[in-house]
């Protein structure tokens, strides 16, 4: 118990922590507006505002595929964004009540 304790206290720091890297942020882009009638296909797009390369991550957000949005995970894309990485953090599509559905989801988000 008191090791799952210290891990969420862990990672609510992490996730809270803000660099010192600017960045510039684009919200709401369709990222395939072909693929979902729904508007789900939204992603928020932070970009390091120096020029050079960066490390790209693709941010989730949680919800076994019934609930929850990408506004979840501001704060983690923010922090990630601020020690300079490119970050997108996306929507997906989320399953109805039937489990038939969601294995049919899931494909939609790959590695």
């Amino acid at each position: 118990m008191k090791s799952l304790l210290f891990a969420l206290l862990f990672l609510s720091s992490c996730a809270s922590y803000i660099g010192a890297s600017k960045y510039d942020t684009k919200l709401n882009l369709q990222y395939n507006p072909t693929l979902y009638e729904d508007g789900r296909s939204l992603a928020d797009l932070y970009i390091p505002q120096e020029d050079g390369q960066y490390p790209g991550v693709i941010v989730v957000h949680g919800g076994g595929w019934q609930s929850r949005s990408k506004e979840d995970m501001d704060l983690v894309s923010k922090s990630l964004a601020s020690h300079g990485f490119v970050v997108m953090n996306i929507n997906y599509r989320l399953a109805p009540n039937s489990t038939s559905i969601f294995f049919r989801s899931c494909p939609r988000v790959k590695t």
